[in-house]
C-alpha cells in the first residue's frame, strides 16, 4: 500500500527542523554575546592593572626619592631614624604592589590573548579612548526592544516553533492516510471517485493502529514540552527583566561614583600639597606627610577603577538589552 497525503507531515517536519535550526542560530549569538562580555571584563580589568602599574611606579620613583632625602637629613641629623624607617616602609609596601600589579597585568593578558586565539607573545594595551563609552553613540533599547533582541528568549521562540509543528507531526498519526494499492492504477481526475480497473484498485482509508497508540503518548509528550517551554520563557523574560534593571542602576552608579573619584582626587591633591608644604615647615610629622601621600595615590587609583568601572556598566546594559556585538560591529575603527 502507498500513502498518498504524506506531504502534511513533512510540512511540519521540515518546519520543526527549520525552527530547531534556527534555536541553534540564536544560541550559538547568544554565546557570542556571552564570550564578547568576557572579553570586556578582562578589557576593564586589564584597564584597572595597567592603571595601577603606572601610578605605583610614579609613586615609588618620590617614595625612593624621599628615603635619599631622609637619609641624608638623618645623618645630620634633622630627622630621627625612625621617620627614615617609616618613609623606607612605604617605599617597600609600594615595591610590593607594583609588583602585584605587573603580575596581574601579566596575567590579565595571557587570558585575553588565549581567549581572543592571539600569538602567545602578544602585548594587549588598553588606550583611554578603549576605555571610555562616552564615545559610543548607540543608545540603549527600551525594555521591550530588549527583550526582542535577547538572543537566548528568541532560541526559545525557535524551540517552542519546532515544538509545535512536532506536535503537528504526532497527531497526524490519528488521521487515517488515504492509500491506494494495486498493479495497475488509473484515476480519472475530473472524477476521483470514478477508477478505473476496478478489479485491479483497492481504494480506501487506512488506520495504522499500533502507531494511534504509540502517537498518543509522542504528541502528549510533545504538548508536556511546550508546557514546559512556555515555562522558561516566562522565567527568562522575568529575569532578562531583573538584568535589564540592575544594569541600568549599576550604569547610573557607576557614573555617580566617577563624578566622586574625580573630585576625591583633586581634594587628595591638595591635601598632600597642605601637608607638605607644612611638614616643610615644621608644623606637621613624617606620619601625615606619609599618610597624606598614601591617600593621594589612593584616589589616583580609585579614579582609574572608577572610569573603567562606568565603561563595564555600560557594557552590561547593553549586554543585558541584546546590544553587545551589534555595539562592536558600530564603533570598530
Amino acid at each position: 500500500s502507498m500513502p498518498i497525503f504524506s506531504g502534511f507531515k513533512l510540512k511540519n517536519s521540515i518546519a520543526a527542523s527549520k525552527s530547531l535550526y534556527e534555536a541553534e542560530v540564536a544560541n550559538a549569538s547568544q554565546t557570542k554575546e556571552e564570550t564578547a562580555m568576557k572579553v570586556v571584563q578582562f578589557y576593564a580589568d586589564l584597564y584597572k592593572a595597567q592603571k595601577s602599574v603606572e601610578l605605583f611606579k610614579e609613586s615609588l620613583k618620590s617614595s625612593h626619592q624621599r628615603v635619599t632625602d631622609f637619609m641624608a637629613m638623618e645623618k645630620n641629623g634633622i630627622i630621627a631614624r625612625n621617620d627614615l624607617l617609616k618613609a623606607q616602609l612605604q617605599e617597600s609596601k609600594i615595591q610590593l604592589s607594583l609588583d602585584e600589579s605587573e603580575k596581574n597585568v601579566r596575567l590579565i593578558n595571557y587570558y585575553l590573548v588565549t581567549l581572543l586565539k592571539m600569538t602567545p607573545d602578544t602585548q594587549i594595551v588598553v588606550r583611554e579612548d578603549n576605555i571610555d563609552p562616552n564615545v559610543f553613540s548607540l543608545a540603549v533599547k527600551s525594555e521591550a526592544d530588549a527583550l526582542q533582541s535577547r538572543k537566548d528568549l528568541e532560541a526559545l521562540d525557535h524551540l517552542k516553533k519546532a515544538n509545535d509543528a512536532n506536535i503537528k507531526v504526532a497527531k497526524a498519526a490519528y488521521y487515517p492516510s488515504l492509500s491506494l494499492s494495486g498493479g495497475y492504477i488509473a484515476l480519472d481526475l475530473d472524477n476521483v471517485v470514478q477508477v478505473e480497473n476496478a478489479m485491479n484498485v483497492g481504494l480506501g482509508l487506512s488506520y495504522n493502529l499500533s502507531s494511534l497508540f504509540k502517537n498518543g503518548k509522542e504528541v502528549k509528550a510533545a504538548k508536556s514540552k511546550a508546557l514546559e517551554i512556555e515555562t522558561q520563557k516566562a522565567m527568562l523574560t522575568d529575569a532578562i527583566k531583573t538584568q535589564i534593571q540592575q544594569a541600568k542602576e549599576g550604569y547610573e552608579l557607576s557614573i555617580k561614583q566617577d563624578k566622586v573619584y574625580a573630585e576625591a582626587v583633586t581634594q587628595a591633591d591638595e591635601n598632600y600639597r597642605i601637608v607638605k608644604d607644612k611638614y616643610d615647615n615644621g608644623l606637621s610629622d613624617t606620619n601625615d606627610l606619609l599618610e597624606a601621600d598614601v591617600e593621594d595615590l589612593g584616589a589616583k587609583i580609585n579614579q582609574a577603577y572608577a572610569k573603567a568601572n562606568v565603561a563595564l556598566k555600560f557594557y552590561e546594559l547593553l549586554e543585558a538589552s541584546g546590544q553587545l556585538t551589534q555595539s562592536f560591529n558600530l564603533t570598530q575603527n
